[in-house]
């Protein structure tokens, strides 16, 4: 065997042209299966990233509240609304020093006619239907699939991501 056979063989030349036609025809499955996954990944990305920005009719579910707490008392905290128009926030440490776990707020929630939720705080105990609207709000927002679009009275805007994949 010659070296120009060597480095035919290494380069493919001496291929028989069936065997040239099962390489390019691999290469090309492969690039279109490439293609395939990458465009399936972007569309699962902007699905979850859409989600945030897709309204709701209730404001139930579980949220991270890290930039309320940020604001207050830099722990982390949970906030909590239920579907019977109960809401609460829990701020939680693990650090010895902290106390471990307390309760901002109690309250209850109720839908605006513009689409936006309004919550209230009840420390002091329950009040009847009719007295809520005569109460100051502790947070005012609006419900999207990816979590709550909030704001405290006196307080910058902030966005409270929704807890469980963002989908319950």
């Amino acid at each position: 065997m010659t070296e120009q056979d060597t480095k035919n063989e290494r380069n493919g030349a001496g291929d028989s042209p069936e065997r040239k036609t099962e390489i390019r025809v691999r290469i090309e499955l492969g690039k279109r299966f490439c293609i395939f996954v990458v465009a399936l990944a972007v569309l699962v990305a902007g699905v979850f990233l859409a989600a945030r920005f897709v309204p709701r009719d209730t404001p139930v579910g579980v949220y991270r509240a890290q930039p309320y707490a940020c604001l207050h008392d830099d722990a982390n905290a949970m906030f909590v609304v239920t579907p019977d128009h109960h809401c609460f926030m829990i701020y939680y440490d693990e650090e010895v020093g902290r106390g471990g776990h307390s309760n901002v707020f109690r309250g209850k929630w109720k839908r605006e006619e513009d689409g936006s939720f309004t919550f209230f705080d009840f420390a002091v105990g329950d009040l009847p239907e009719e007295h809520i609207s005569q109460m100051e709000p502790v947070l005012t927002g609006r419900s999207y699939w990816g979590g709550l679009k909030t704001t405290a009275p006196g307080e910058p805007e902030f966005f409270l991501p929704r807890m469980l994949s963002g989908f319950l």
